[in-house]
C-alpha cells in the first residue's frame, strides 16, 4: 500500500485536509511528474525552509497528496528535545508537542528519526547523541537505498526565528552517497500572520523543486 493510501485511510490524513489549505504553485507539477519517474528506481531528499511547527504537517500532507503512490517509505528527521516527553512535563503546550511527535507519525505512516539538535547538545549525554546519530546513519541508508524512498528534513536545523530563510547547515550531501538520490528544495510560506508555533491559520503556497528557493515570497514570511 502506497503513501498516500494509507496517509488517506488515517484519521490525521483526514484531518489535514479539514484543517490546512494548500495551494502548490505553479510551474511544480512538472517537477512532482519528474519526482514520480526517479522514485521507480530510485530516492529522494526533500528539503525546506522551517518556519514554524506548522511546517512538517502541512508538508507531509502535501507529498501525500501528490507523490504519495510513488513513495514506498517516508522518515522525517525532528528534533530530539520535541520528542522528548520527560523534559516537558512541566509546560502543557509542550507536552502537547511531544506527544504529537512520538505518536501522530503512526497515523502519518511516516517514520520519525529524531537527533539532538547542535545547539542542544549539552542536555543530554554523549552517549544518547551517538546512539540517536547512528539509528539516523543507519536507517538513512536502509530507507535510500531503496527504490521509493523519501528523507524529509529541513538544512537549516531549527525554526527561524522571523520567518526568513537561513543560512543552512552542513552535512546534507552527505545522504547522496546511499543510493540513486535526489535532492529536491520544497519552499513553502504561509499568506497569514506569522507564528513560530503551530497555527491553523492562513493558506500556505508550497513550491516543489526549482531554483527560486530564496527568491520572492518563498524567502520570506509573506508575499
Amino acid at each position: 500500500m502506497s503513501l498516500r493510501e494509507r496517509c488517506t485511510e488515517s484519521f490525521a490524513g483526514i484531518a489535514l485536509k479539514r484543517l490546512f489549505t494548500v495551494e502548490v504553485s505553479e510551474g511544480s507539477e512538472a517537477n512532482i511528474k519528474s519526482i514520480r519517474a526517479h522514485l521507480e528506481n530510485g530516492s529522494v531528499v526533500f528539503y525546506y525552509n522551517q518556519i514554524s511547527n506548522t511546517d512538517g504537517p502541512v508538508i507531509i500532507a502535501t507529498i501525500a497528496q501528490n507523490m504519495g503512490p510513488s513513495i514506498n517509505h517516508l522518515a522525517v528527521l525532528g528534533a530530539y528535545k520535541d520528542y522528548d516527553v520527560a523534559r516537558n512535563l512541566t509546560s502543557l503546550s509542550r507536552l502537547g508537542q511531544s506527544l504529537v511527535m512520538r505518536f501522530a507519525p503512526s497515523f502519518f505512516s511516516v517514520e520519525m528519526l529524531p537527533i539532538i539538535q547542535a545547539y542542544d547538545k549539552d542536555s543530554y549525554s554523549k552517549e544518547a547523541n551517538h546512539v540517536l546519530l547512528r539509528r539516523f546513519i543507519k536507517r538513512s541508508r536502509e530507507i535510500l537505498r531503496q527504490p521509493g524512498g523519501a528523507f524529509l528534513l529541513s538544512p537549516e536545523g531549527t525554526r527561524s526565528p522571523d520567518g526568513k530563510l537561513q543560512k543552512a547547515l552542513p552535512g546534507i550531501e552527505h545522504l547522496g552517497k546511499y543510493g540513486n538520490v535526489v535532492f529536491v528544495p520544497i519552499a513553502h510560506y504561509s499568506e497569514g500572520p506569522y507564528s513560530r508555533e503551530f497555527s491553523l491559520d492562513g493558506n500556505w503556497v508550497i513550491r516543489v523543486g526549482g531554483n527560486d528557493f530564496c527568491q520572492g515570497p518563498f524567502a520570506r514570511v509573506n508575499p
